[in-house]
This record gives C-alpha cells, structure tokens and sequence, in this order.
C-alpha cells in the first residue's frame, strides 16, 4: 500500500533556538564574554561537521516561511551595514572595538578575543550580538557563529528565529550607528519583535546615518 510521505514540519522558533544552542555546546567550549582570553584565529572552531550541515539545514526550513523575496532583500542590508562597520573598523579598529563593549556590556579586550575566536568581522559580530541577544532563549553569540559557518546567512537565521525581518534590518542599523560612532552605546541592544514580515525591507544602498 503507498503511504504519503510528508516534509517535516518546521520548527518553532524556540526549538531551532535550542538547537543552536545545543550544536554549538558540541563545537566550542562555554565562555564568558566579559573573561574570555585572547585566543589566536589558529585556534578557531574548525569547519561545520555533518551536525552542523543538518542543523543549517534545519534553519533553513523554518526559514522558508518567510519568502525568498523577503530574505534577500533584509541580507542585502544587513550586509551593507555589516560593510559599512567593517570600512570604519578597518582604520579605527580600537574604536568600533570600545563602542560595542559598551553597548553589549563587555571588555574591549574580551569583544576582540571573541571575534578572533569566532572568525567574524566586526559588522557580523554586530549582527551576530544582536540575533543572539533577541533570541528566545538567549543564545550566546558562538551558536550563531557555527550556524553561520554551517552555511545560513543572517537573515536565514532571524526568520528560522521567529524574529521579524523587519525589525531584524531596524535593529542591526541601529547598532551599526553605535559601532560607527553615529549614535551613543547606551548598553541595550535593540529589540527585534516576533515575526510578521508586513513590508519590504529597506533597499541596501540606503545609508546607515540615515534619519530613523
């Protein structure tokens, strides 16, 4: 008799959470942020195993709820921002590095050991604290890293998170002005609200100084 083979259901955005958070307990040891030390890029985690490749995935089923469209359009910006961090870093590295300690509550030092640990730039590392800071659960920012270099771009992961896309590209500009020096650290992250993608996603040459 033929039976009906069905696609797995996606995953709530608190499950893939979890999922993060237990993949990236398997790949890199617990730290603190604000105690991490200096670990050489040698020494980062090595490239996604198969877990890491089913748990990219997996994310990327829950993504796919959110339309194709939709996603592109919120990478495109994020990338952008990410950029534009990237470029001030670049010149003025000790600077962006002070701004985003004070914004996430943590040493200079510790925010440049674990961006060296993490193979991220500074503008993923904006990106990756404020995805991870708007999780439900929390995750710490090393699960979203190994998400990330299992394949899943960000956008990928904030809709696999139930976090609104829109909200996710408000967010991430938001921090980008702290990063860059445009805006004050105040200390809080921006909020990103659950899902419910209701307009287009900024269009990606739009600038981050630009007024909210």
């Amino acid at each position: 008799m033929l039976r009906t083979v069905r696609s797995p259901a996606p995953l709530p955005g608190a499950l893939v959470a979890l999922a993060l958070l237990a993949y990236a307990a398997t790949r890199v040891a617990p730290t603190s942020l604000v105690a991490a030390p200096a670990i050489p890029l040698a020494s980062a985690p090595a490239p996604a195993t198969d877990t890491g490749h089913r748990l990219a995935d997996a994310v990327r089923l829950q993504a796919a709820r959110v339309s194709g469209e939709a996603r592109a359009s919120a990478e495109a910006v994020l990338h952008a921002n990410a950029r534009h961090v990237d470029a001030i870093a670049s010149t003025g590295e000790a600077r962006v590095a002070a701004r985003l300690a004070a914004e996430f509550g943590a040493r200079p030092a510790a925010l440049r050991a674990e961006r060296a640990r993490l193979h991220l730039s500074w503008g993923e590392l904006a990106i990756a604290h404020t995805l991870a800071a708007n999780a439900h659960p929390a995750l710490p920012v090393a699960a979203l890293a190994q998400a990330r270099g299992a394949g899943c771009d960000w956008s990928a992961l904030a809709a696999a998170l139930a976090l609104d896309l829109g909200g996710c590209v408000n967010a991430v500009r938001e921090e980008a002005r702290v990063a860059t020096g445009l805006t004050p650290p105040d200390g809080r992250i921006a909020r990103i609200a659950s899902d419910s993608w209701t307009a287009a996603a900024l269009p990606p040459e739009q600038p981050i100084n630009a007024t909210p």
